[in-house]
């Protein structure tokens, strides 16, 4: 089945010294629809930002200069392409093919963006073709990378549409603002508009909110149904599934303010011996981090200045016998989150629903730790009202040894 290149790949980029050896390819490339370019790496300048680029694809030439027997110019070369950690296939373009093995281990130890995918092409022997014999067999290499590596592939399908979308959302907003000569107060009034309903004071910050809501819908609506199905793969690697529980908890906090989710702790409130965490389970102090999660719902949040928090824990070193203690041991008041990847160890994030605070974001004595994904913040204030909505729930506990003999 002969697969679209240019549904993978969005751009591509030469580095070699000599054009006439990358010609042909920049053609095959071109004639596909495929944004291509061609670096010369000894004209490469110190005073322009090479990896603004983000290509996909980047052939890469391992010698420059007559006499070099090292691919460590390539190497750096190659880095000046990469460093805003965009996910690229490196292709090794080369007639010297007993320097591959040694630039993969280099790229493994200088390299902080790595490749996706690393191919090797016999350079030499593509350019003894014919142009038309050249692009048949390229064609096939990459058709056949592309059947061997479908999972990434389609990633980099899902990162091409993605950016379309991006498009699609912009050029809708500018249809919407009144025309496509739209004023600045014309796109002033619109994005203004997006944000009836919500009383923060940064209304541009509100409107890209929105956007960013329509763009996901943009994104989802680019896809279609796929013939390639995820094989049940139980990993038995406990800490790459504690990593994977870290992504889907907690997202980027790009701002040292508290915003619904964040995950903090006041600097004058750390846990104690005397605190229910430490007295009822069987845990170390110094595994525990006492914290807060504001779960202050956002048109509260956007109104007030004060947020409503519940009490957490960070567990870290978490073990199977203390972690299957506390489930068994613990109280319907707290629920917890994970485990998830904490400095390279198991952790939980428990909450108690029963400690709810108010807390005044005019204080500035607190450190801000993680921000929870949107979804997971919704869900810890559906339990928190669950919780608080039972019947009996706010009934005094009274411990076992305070009943008379």
């Amino acid at each position: 089945m002969s697969l679209e290149l240019n549904k993978y790949i969005s751009s591509v980029i030469f580095i070699d010294d000599e054009f006439e050896e990358v010609e042909s390819g920049i053609i095959f490339f071109r004639n596909k629809g495929i944004w291509t370019m061609y670096f010369n790496p000894n004209s490469l300048t110190t005073d322009y930002s090479y990896n603004k680029f983000n290509p996909t694809l980047i052939f890469l030439d391992l010698i420059y200069q007559k006499g070099d027997s090292s691919p460590i110019h390539a190497i750096n070369t190659l880095r000046s392409f990469t460093d805003d950690g965009s996910p690229y296939v490196l292709v090794l373009w080369t007639t010297h093919s007993n320097l591959v093995e040694e630039t993969k281990v280099q790229i493994k130890t200088k390299l902080n963006n790595q490749p996706s995918i690393i191919l090797t092409l016999d350079k030499s022997s593509l350019l003894s073709k014919n142009n038309s014999i050249f692009e048949k067999e390229l064609n096939e290499q990459f058709q056949k990378n592309i059947s061997a590596h479908p999972l990434f592939f389609n990633l980099f399908n899902w990162e091409k549409e993605s950016k379309l979308a991006v498009g699609k959302t912009f050029n809708d907003i500018l249809d919407l603002s009144n025309s496509r000569n739209t004023t600045d107060e014309n796109l002033e009034n619109f994005l203004s508009l997006l944000t009836n309903g919500f009383l923060n004071k940064n209304k541009l910050s509100t409107s890209l909110s929105v956007i960013n809501t329509i763009l996901a819908d943009n994104i989802s609506n680019r896809f279609f149904e796929t013939d390639l199905d995820l094989s049940s793969n139980n990993t038995s690697d406990f800490n790459y599934k504690l990593s994977i529980n870290k992504l889907l908890m907690f997202e980027e906090h790009k701002s040292n303010h508290i915003q619904p989710g964040s995950l903090f702790e006041k600097n004058n409130d750390k846990i104690s011996e005397s605190d229910d965490i430490i007295t009822l389970f069987v845990f170390d102090i110094s595994d525990v981090t006492k914290c807060f999660i504001d779960i202050t719902p956002s048109c509260t949040f956007a109104k007030e200045k004060t947020s409503i928090i519940v009490e957490s824990y960070i567990i870290e070193n978490l073990t199977k016998d203390k972690f299957r203690k506390f489930k068994s041991d613990k109280r319907d008041n707290y629920n917890y989150l994970g485990p998830f990847e904490r400095n390279g160890k198991a952790a939980i994030l428990v909450y108690d629903c029963l400690k709810i605070q108010s807390f005044s974001r005019d204080n500035e004595n607190y450190s801000i730790l993680y921000k929870l994904r949107n979804s997971l913040n919704k869900d810890i204030q559906i339990d928190v009202n669950n919780f608080l909505s039972r019947l009996g729930n706010n009934l005094l506990r009274v411990k076992t040894k305070e009943y008379p003999d």
